[in-house]
């Protein structure tokens, strides 16, 4: 109730997922990647320009999550 989800007649319990990205993943999950690449990505990530194209083209492939609308 405190974040107003009972608003939202759409959502339910078993609708809901939850994606996480660490900075660590990158050496991790992407490892048939080039050295290089690695290296840029972890370079993308760690600038604030990169994060926010990163934040950008998540959203424009899946919209603006429900609480951040106003």
């Amino acid at each position: 109730g405190a974040l107003g989800l009972k608003h939202y007649t759409v959502l339910s319990i078993n609708h809901w997922a939850v994606s996480l990205f660490e900075r660590n993943m990158i050496e991790k999950k992407l490892r048939f990647l080039s050295a290089n690449d690695r290296t840029l990505i972890s370079n993308f990530c760690d600038s604030g320009t990169g994060r926010k194209a990163i934040e950008g083209a998540w959203r424009s492939l899946y919209g603006w999550p429900v609480l951040c609308k106003a």
